[in-house]
This record gives C-alpha cells, sequence and structure tokens, in this order.
C-alpha cells in the first residue's frame, strides 16, 4: 500500500470554541474556510494549491479535547520570516524540545528545520521546511 500513498490531503484538530478557532486560523493564521457546518461545529479549510490540503476544525467540550498536532510545510527561505512573524503575533515559538523560545530546530536525519507554537486552544502547530541533503 505504501508505493499507493501520494501525500497527506486532511488533518482535523478539535478546539473548544468554533467560533474563537475560526478568528484564528483565518485571521491569523489566513486559511480560507471551505465549509461551516454549524449544527455538527465544525470548519474546514482549504490552503496550498487548490484541493492540496485540508484541515478539519472540531468543536469539542473541555472534557472530550485531546490535544492535536501537525506541521505545515514552507519553504527554507520563509523559515526566518515566518519565525519573526510568530514573534510580531505573540505566538510565543519554541522549539521541538521546547527548552528554549523562539529557536529553530534542526532535524539532520530529515533534513529540515521547524519552529513550533500553539493555536487558541493549546493544539500544537508547526512550520517546517524541508532542507536540501548534503552531498
Amino acid at each position: 500500500m505504501q508505493q499507493w500513498i501520494e501525500g497527506l490531503f486532511e488533518t482535523h484538530l478539535e478546539v473548544t470554541n468554533l467560533e474563537r478557532a475560526r478568528a484564528f486560523y483565518e485571521n491569523t493564521l489566513g486559511l480560507k474556510l471551505a465549509y461551516l457546518e454549524q449544527k455538527r461545529r465544525i470548519a474546514f479549510y482549504t490552503f496550498g494549491k487548490p484541493q492540496t490540503y485540508m484541515l478539519g476544525v472540531w468543536e469539542k467540550g473541555a472534557q472530550e479535547w485531546k490535544r492535536g498536532h501537525f506541521a505545515f510545510r514552507i519553504s527554507p527561505e520563509r523559515m526566518l520570516k515566518v519565525l519573526e512573524h510568530l514573534k510580531s503575533l505573540d505566538l510565543n515559538p519554541r522549539n521541538f524540545l521546547e527548552d528554549d523560545s523562539g529557536q529553530l530546530y534542526v532535524f539532520p536525519w530529515l533534513p529540515a528545520v521547524s519552529v513550533y507554537f500553539a493555536d487558541v486552544d493549546g493544539n500544537s502547530l508547526e512550520f517546517l521546511a524541508m532542507l536540501p541533503e548534503s552531498p
């Protein structure tokens, strides 16, 4: 089956307040709302090239909510700019080890560099840039 998989299309996060989450994902991150269903308390966002990626945001009660994580892939050229942008939005960027604030983290085994931050519910979000492999 692995040879059939071409990429990851969709992921979902749980939030405790749909309106507050929508304000974050639409206004802070600038994602485009693709579908909203108030009755089921869900919102879907698309980003990237058309029909490339989708994020589902599902409202859950505080007792049901579970912290989630996913990474947005960005270009290496944008990594330093996104780090400063996260700081300007007071999103408290951190690294993979969570042992400092605002430092990029290098994953030599990928190779990639990333920075983490949280949404309004505490879900762990990440910007990750793949790096060219050394010869």
